[in-house]
């Protein structure tokens, strides 16, 4: 075999050892495969990256509030359940409330104030080994209100108080 090939063999080999072995000693890095908008099924977070009490999160496009006592977690979507659904924010002072600034949820998610057709919307949520599941896109609707319920005449809640 000529010199000019066994040369040309060579030098090939050696590209191809040298890309096939990882730099640094290190495996290579595995990357998620990215997940289109809304087809999300769950993100699972560790128990202590969890305040305890009300939280807030946008998780695939959706607003999560997550309320934490002890190691127990609830999730609620963040949205109204009146005829708008608009956004809801938690409350510093201990309550959720619309932005229509007339309809009002308890730290459980019931009605207390407005024209809400049914109490907050859960976000399915579980805790196992200190770990916590959260399917944004599984919804429980909350129990629908029975009867009508006193109406705000303003907010509550002042924009520094905020949460959401």
């Amino acid at each position: 075999m000529p010199l000019r090939v066994k040369l040309a063999i060579g030098a090939f080999a050696g590209l191809a050892v040298a890309w096939i072995i990882p730099k640094g000693g290190s495996a290579p890095v595995a990357t998620p495969t990215p997940t289109p908008p809304g087809h999300l099924t769950a993100t699972e977070v560790p128990l202590n990256t969890v305040p305890a009490g009300v939280s807030f999160r946008t998780i695939d496009g959706v607003r999560v509030f997550l309320v934490r006592t002890g190691d127990s977690v609830v999730g609620f979507l963040g949205r109204a359940t009146t005829r708008n659904d608009g956004p809801i924010y938690w409350c510093t002072t201990g309550h959720f409330e619309s932005t229509d600034f007339q309809t009002q949820y308890d730290p459980t998610g019931k009605a207390l104030y407005g024209q809400p057709l049914r109490d907050l919307d859960r976000i399915q949520v579980l805790v196992a080994a200190a770990r916590v599941t959260i399917f944004p896109h599984t919804l429980l609707p909350g129990a629908k209100v029975s009867g009508p319920l006193p109406i705000l005449d303003s907010s509550a809640c002042s924009a520094a108080e905020r949460v959401g």
